[in-house]
C-alpha cells in the first residue's frame, strides 16, 4: 500500500487511530512526512485528525508520543 500511496497512486489514507498506523514515534512521523510530502492525506478517524488538511502536527506527535509508552 505505501507504494501504491508514494507514487500517486492513491491519495488518501484513513485509518482508525494513529496506533495503528505506527508504535515508534520517530518511524511513525517520518513516515507522516513522507506521505505529506507525497501530497497523501491522513485521516484518523476516532483520533479526530484530518492532515495536512488541518494543522494537526503538534496533536499528531502527542499522540504516537502516548501511543508509544507501553511498548517502550
Amino acid at each position: 500500500m505505501r507504494r501504491g500511496l508514494m507514487n500517486g497512486k492513491y491519495n488518501i489514507l484513513i485509518i482508525k487511530y494513529f496506533s495503528r498506523f505506527s508504535r515508534r514515534n520517530s518511524r511513525g512521523l517520518a513516515e507522516l512526512e513522507d506521505l505529506r510530502d507525497s501530497g497523501v492525506r491522513i485521516i484518523s478517524i476516532n483520533d479526530n485528525i484530518d492532515f495536512p488538511t488541518e494543522d494537526e502536527w503538534l496533536q499528531i506527535q502527542f499522540r504516537f508520543l502516548i501511543n508509544e509508552m507501553p511498548v517502550t
